[in-house]
């Protein structure tokens, strides 16, 4: 069990982690914070990446730092700095997951090590020219392009 000051202490240490992390290195990080401070620096946020790496600050800070960098090429900076909700996809992307021919999506009767419902979708495969529009498309534009729930789900499944 964790002990209320060894959680504090390593959410301290945790913070000192991230601000010795080069600037170029955790910008999507900055731009969490400054959109939202209150919402990346929340303990309760802070402690499932440190119980993630076994309360090593260190690696708890970089794991950070990489979660807001694939949230930002995902999602964009409006939704950097909140927690990613079903109310925050786009009508296509709900029907895709819901709805779809050959999709199953459902929420497992059980919680992870945290509370959090866990949510499962089976999605229609996807081939790679559906993945060489979406790179074709990304450098195209300055902002993440519309995603498929079939690419969400693979991107997301990459890094894990």
């Amino acid at each position: 069990p964790e002990s209320t000051e060894f959680v504090r202490l390593s959410i301290r240490v945790l913070h000192i982690r991230l601000n010795h992390i080069e600037p170029n290195v955790k910008t999507a990080y900055i731009l969490a914070v400054s959109g939202n401070a209150a919402f990346v620096r929340d303990p309760d946020f802070c402690l499932m990446f440190l119980r993630a790496e076994s309360f090593d600050c260190q690696k708890a800070a970089q794991r950070m730092v990489n979660h807001f960098a694939f949230k930002l090429q995902l999602w964009g900076k409006e939704l950097l700095g909140k927690r990613i909700t079903i109310a925050d996809l786009d009508d296509e992307t709900r029907h895709a997951l819901f709805h779809e021919q050959n999709n199953t999506t459902q929420v497992l009767p059980v919680r992870d090590a945290a509370g959090r419902a866990v949510f499962c979708t089976l999605a229609k495969k996807i081939d790679d020219s559906d993945l060489e529009n979406e790179n074709a498309s990304e450098n195209e534009q300055s902002h993440p392009p519309k995603r498929s729930a079939a690419l969400i789900m693979s991107r997301m499944m990459w890094y894990c």
